[in-house]
């Protein structure tokens, strides 16, 4: 059984969310979640790059299956197309989805007045996180209206 740092969590809903959302990974076999000890077991053949990823400016698209597990998320960034689910879940969700040019992280870097993790804080900057923005560089380029 190969043992994750699950962070976030704050009741038994998180916990069945992660395991659902786990246990549809292709290749995992069983997952079990704990929020006492804010970990995770997981049996099968998956990778643990095909377990857990990050959701930032460079990787979003990494995470789109893992997009409806979050109903609270409004907005992402990235750099790159996302998945048609995304897409649909972005739309159906009145969420936003910012494209940010690649190459400028100090300039975005000064546009968070405030970053905290909420999920996978293993992933440091990349972690799903709550973030307070000021001035951003980015266009919206998919919407419930676009």
């Amino acid at each position: 059984m190969e043992k994750y740092s699950v962070t976030g969590m704050s009741c038994a809903a998180c916990v069945s969310r992660v395991e659902k959302a786990v246990s549809r990974v292709a290749g995992v076999s069983s997952c079990t979640v704990s929020l006492l000890t804010n970990s995770m077991g997981v049996e099968g053949s998956a990778k643990p790059s095909e377990i857990i990823g990050s959701m930032g400016p460079t990787t979003s698209h990494r995470m789109d299956k893992f997009l409806a597990e979050f109903p609270q998320v409004k907005a992402t960034m990235g750099k790159g197309a996302r998945s048609k689910a995304a897409e649909d879940f972005i739309r159906a969700n009145n969420s936003v989805y910012f494209e940010i040019e690649g190459g400028i992280s100090t300039l975005l870097a000064s546009c968070f007045e405030k970053y905290e993790p909420l999920a996978f804080k293993e992933l440091s900057t990349e972690a799903v996180s709550l973030a307070k923005i000021k001035k951003l560089p980015a266009k919206v380029v998919i919407s419930a209206n676009r």
